[in-house]
């Protein structure tokens, strides 16, 4: 799967374009990223690509590279 795919959906959570999510974007990079945000982001994430994060996981999955080893750990493997 082409990374591109996780950065928008995850742009899309947060209100934001594309281009300001970068392939290390989180919590502390991105301004629009607030708690109540990254809740939105986890539920998009989840519904997207059809997996579910536990609570500790998905309070932990604080930026792009900590959500794409959360999907690689459940198969879901991302080409640059």
């Amino acid at each position: 799967m082409d990374s591109g795919e996780l950065k928008h959906v995850v742009a899309l959570a947060l209100n934001v374009d594309d281009a300001e999510i970068g392939d290390d974007a989180s919590m502390d990079t991105v301004e629009a990223w607030d708690s109540l945000r990254h809740l939105y982001v986890v539920m998009a994430v989840e519904e997207a690509f059809g997996v579910t994060f536990d609570d500790g996981e998905a309070v932990a999955i604080t930026g792009l590279p900590l959500i794409r080893d959360g999907l690689e750990r459940r198969g879901i493997t991302f080409t640059s």
